[in-house]
Protein backbone atom coordinates (compact mmCIF):
# COMPACT_ATOMS: atom_id res chain seq x y z
CA UNK A 1 0.00 0.00 0.00
CA UNK A 2 1.61 3.14 -0.84
CA UNK A 3 1.56 6.45 1.67
CA UNK A 4 -1.14 7.86 -0.30
CA UNK A 5 -3.07 5.26 -0.08
CA UNK A 6 -2.16 4.67 4.12
CA UNK A 7 -3.30 8.13 4.29
CA UNK A 8 -7.03 8.05 2.44
CA UNK A 9 -9.58 8.80 4.64
CA UNK A 10 -12.48 6.31 5.87
CA UNK A 11 -14.61 6.93 2.89
CA UNK A 12 -12.17 5.73 0.18
CA UNK A 13 -13.53 2.77 -1.81
CA UNK A 14 -10.40 0.98 -3.24
CA UNK A 15 -10.60 -0.21 -7.15
CA UNK A 16 -12.87 -3.10 -8.01
CA UNK A 17 -11.28 -6.55 -8.33
CA UNK A 18 -11.23 -6.43 -12.21
CA UNK A 19 -9.88 -2.87 -12.30
CA UNK A 20 -6.74 -3.92 -9.37
CA UNK A 21 -6.61 -7.48 -11.58
CA UNK A 22 -5.86 -5.54 -14.63
CA UNK A 23 -3.71 -2.76 -12.59
CA UNK A 24 -1.39 -5.44 -11.39
CA UNK A 25 -1.39 -8.54 -14.00
CA UNK A 26 -2.07 -10.67 -11.01
CA UNK A 27 -5.37 -12.96 -11.00
CA UNK A 28 -8.78 -12.71 -9.07
CA UNK A 29 -7.66 -15.11 -6.38
CA UNK A 30 -4.66 -13.29 -6.13
CA UNK A 31 -6.60 -9.93 -5.44
CA UNK A 32 -8.69 -11.42 -3.26
CA UNK A 33 -6.44 -12.79 -1.01
CA UNK A 34 -4.66 -9.34 -0.94
CA UNK A 35 -7.91 -7.88 0.46
CA UNK A 36 -8.47 -10.36 2.77
CA UNK A 37 -4.96 -9.47 4.39
CA UNK A 38 -5.29 -6.42 4.54
CA UNK A 39 -9.00 -6.57 6.49
CA UNK A 40 -7.20 -8.96 8.55
CA UNK A 41 -4.87 -6.59 9.70
CA UNK A 42 -7.77 -3.93 9.59
CA UNK A 43 -6.17 -1.58 7.10
CA UNK A 44 -9.98 -2.30 4.93
CA UNK A 45 -13.15 -3.19 5.54
CA UNK A 46 -15.61 -4.81 3.13
CA UNK A 47 -19.10 -4.29 2.60
CA UNK A 48 -20.87 -6.95 0.86
CA UNK A 49 -22.72 -4.80 -2.06
CA UNK A 50 -20.88 -1.27 -1.76
CA UNK A 51 -17.14 -2.20 -2.10
CA UNK A 52 -14.14 -2.23 0.07
CA UNK A 53 -13.38 0.79 2.41
CA UNK A 54 -10.07 2.07 4.01
CA UNK A 55 -10.77 1.98 7.35
CA UNK A 56 -10.31 4.66 9.79
CA UNK A 57 -6.90 5.04 11.52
Amino acid sequence: MSSASASASATATLPSTAQLRAQHGVSTTVVRQAILVLQTQGWVQGVHGLGVFVADH
